[in-house]
């Protein structure tokens, strides 16, 4: 494995938590609609 491997890793990582977030986020504001 190389530098390059990880750091893409790491980059997916941060797609997937950000994606978390978005759903998370969206989840929460139809809580609040209802």
């Amino acid at each position: 494995m190389t530098w390059a491997d990880l750091f893409d890793r790491a980059e997916g990582y941060d797609a997937d938590e950000q994606r978390v977030s978005d759903t998370l986020a969206r989840r929460r504001e139809d809580a609040t609609d209802e």
